[in-house]
């Protein structure tokens, strides 16, 4: 064999390793594993009767407040898969409807409402009991927001501010309009 003819040997073998290695890798559909794909989110077994207007979160707890069928308590200790804690809605024949803000503070769990603000004593999650509600000054409340056991709420031309020191009892401490 020709001396001449051994250096071209090297690179020529290298190339056709790489030619074979890139068809083996084609043929077997990408360069290997690569990184891990996520796991698919796991189906849950909770529906909703109605559509979703609002979620708060306290804790491990979600309050989920539907259009119709009032608020369901989600455990999502384990984000993947909630669990269902409690349902509950307006105790009286008319239904909690369009509850488009929950407000959780400790022990309670405040629902405004259009013309009526709700208390819900979750001191027992699995059980929540109503406690009390109110009819504010304001025709429709437009937003609520509770600090220091008092519960403000503004409604289109009003103000208020409530006592929640006994949640049973709201008392009203202040109106303006």
């Amino acid at each position: 064999m020709n001396r001449s003819h051994l250096r071209f040997l090297p690179p020529l073998l290298l190339a056709a390793l790489v030619a074979l290695l890139l068809a083996g890798l084609a043929a077997a559909g990408g360069p290997g594993p690569g990184p891990a794909a996520a796991p698919p989110i796991p189906e849950t077994n909770i529906t909703f009767d109605s559509d979703v207007w609002s979620v708060a979160v306290q804790d491990n707890y979600a309050f989920v407040g539907l259009e119709k069928g009032g608020v369901i308590i989600l455990d999502i200790t384990n984000p993947l898969r909630p669990t269902v804690v409690s349902t509950f809605d307006d105790p009286d024949s008319y239904g909690l409807y369009y509850v488009d803000d929950l407000i959780p503070n400790g022990d309670i769990l405040v629902i405004p409402v259009g013309s009526v603000f709700y208390i819900v004593d979750i001191s027992d999650i699995t059980h929540p009991s109503w406690l009390s509600y109110r009819h504010p000054a304001a025709y429709e409340l437009k937003a609520m927001a509770l600090y220091d056991q008092r519960a403000y709420g503004l409604g289109p031309d009003s103000f208020e501010i409530w006592d929640l020191q006994d949640p049973s009892s709201p008392q009203l401490l202040y109106s303006m309009w």
